[in-house]
């Protein structure tokens, strides 16, 4: 799918993952449980068939994420940026980064709680390309494992806000 005139925005929290354990030592090592599996594939293939052609996709460099991120099939950038417990300043300047190098004007970010329920209520309240006083401040909107939600503005309006498209959640 092209989609000439509009500009997108995708926030896909990871999949249910496995606690830390004797063998997952650290939180970035998680991987995704067996129901995180089914809930990351059912996604991706939603994902699929709506994604426009040239999505850029951003990554946090959990296992969990990764292991989400791997269903589409599609090449993937992993930033640093995005870890569990990243600042939400430093997550916008790395999707404009993104944005700014890239040949698309359609990112999807896969990340995590709190941040990307953050980034939801930020982009829906501000835009990117202005700075909140003190972005970190923004509320929390919850995600449930494996939801994405989807945001869209016009290209033509530059000073235009995001706003709700659709979203989905995994049935299983």
């Amino acid at each position: 799918m092209m989609d000439t005139v509009n500009q997108h925005l995708l926030l896909w929290r990871h999949a249910d993952a496995l606690p830390i354990s004797q063998t997952i030592l650290t939180d970035i090592e998680r991987p995704l449980s067996e129901l995180g599996i089914a809930q990351a594939t059912q996604t991706a293939a939603w994902l699929s068939n709506k994604l426009p052609n040239d999505t850029q996709i951003l990554c946090s460099p959990a296992k969990r994420t990764i292991e989400t991120a791997q269903r589409l099939n599609q090449a993937m950038t992993i930033s640093d940026e995005l870890a569990p417990g990243a600042d939400l300043s430093e997550v916008i300047s790395t999707m404009i980064s993104a944005w700014g190098v890239s040949q698309t004007n359609n990112l999807l970010v896969v990340g995590h709680q709190p941040w990307i329920g953050q980034l939801a209520q930020y982009v829906l309240s501000n835009s990117l390309y202005k700075r909140a006083t003190d972005v970190n401040d923004t509320p929390n909107q919850s995600f449930q494992r494996s939801e994405v939600q989807w945001f869209r503005k016009p290209l033509l309006q530059a000073d235009a806000f995001f706003e709700y498209h659709l979203s989905k959640v995994p049935n299983t």
